[in-house]
């Protein structure tokens, strides 16, 4: 799953206009369905990551935060029901950037679904500022597509709310909305940002931290990271990405599972 679900991740930098790919308010997402039969097929929702932190709606080229005490306020539906009594808190720059292309994303994928009735899961996928767009758009959509089981999982992906949304994240499991962020070695993204000595966006759990490249799930490079429970909310594990103590801006790139990112993986050149 982790290994097929990079290989996507990195397709999105294939992703362009002059392919004809479309690009939504500045946002390249694509929708396939891929599946050996039809009783596997799966629902693919892959994005495009951007070339560094720097061109990202949040973060400055030092990787420090722009407006970081500016939130928006939201409350995230289940079947037409609120999920939590009170709002939880999502970066204003992310949500914003989400929000320009959310419709349009919510319509292509409901054309899809229309045309393949037998879809067993809808995944969302995506690498660093992709990532975050795979995170929003799984907690978003995820009740208006009927019960689809929803699985998301992204690489090198930033902290996206505060502790309230990470929480939320994670209480979703039992929904069965399951979200899994996968990070590599030293990663300086996942640690962002990086001025400040108390943390303002917090990470849901169920990290994969991969300490070398590595080809499959399993082998001894490849951790499953969930941090001590404080007050209720998983904690990051000390020992896994956020207690490296160097930081890489090159490691964001990975590889993952054998597959790089930032680059099309299919001609090779740089796409950004």
């Amino acid at each position: 799953m982790l290994s097929d679900s990079a290989k996507w991740a990195s397709l999105g930098y294939c992703l362009k206009t002059k392919n004809g790919d479309e690009i939504i308010q500045g946002v390249f997402v694509k929708v396939v369905v891929t599946g050996k039969s039809k009783r596997e097929q799966d629902l693919v929702v892959y994005f495009k990551g951007l070339p560094s932190a720097a061109s990202w709606p949040t973060f400055t080229k030092e990787g420090s935060p722009k407006i970081f005490d500016q939130w928006t306020s939201r409350n995230f539906e289940l079947e037409g029901r609120k999920i939590l009594e009170k709002v939880v808190n999502v970066d204003k720059n992310f949500y914003k950037a989400f929000q320009l292309a959310s419709q349009r994303i919510q319509e292509i994928i409901l054309e899809q679904l229309a045309l393949k009735k037998e879809v067993r899961k809808i995944r969302y996928i995506g690498h660093g500022m992709g990532g975050v767009y795979a995170l929003l758009s799984g907690i978003t959509f995820h009740a208006s597509f009927g019960p689809y089981p929803v699985e998301i999982v992204t690489f090198g992906q930033p902290p996206v709310g505060a502790k309230n949304f990470a929480k939320l994240v994670n209480d979703l499991r039992k929904y069965k909305v399951e979200a899994y962020r996968v990070t590599y070695s030293n990663d300086y993204v996942p640690k962002l940002p990086m001025s400040t000595r108390e943390p303002m966006l917090f990470h849901h759990a169920y990290e994969i931290w991969i300490t070398e490249d590595c080809s499959c799930p399993g082998s001894q490079d490849v951790f499953v990271c969930s941090g001590p429970i404080v007050d209720g909310f998983i904690t990051e594990h000390p020992d896994c990405n956020k207690g490296s103590k160097s930081i890489s801006k090159k490691a964001n790139r990975g590889p993952y599972f054998g597959h790089l990112m930032g680059r099309c993986p299919l001609d090779q050149s740089d796409t950004q």
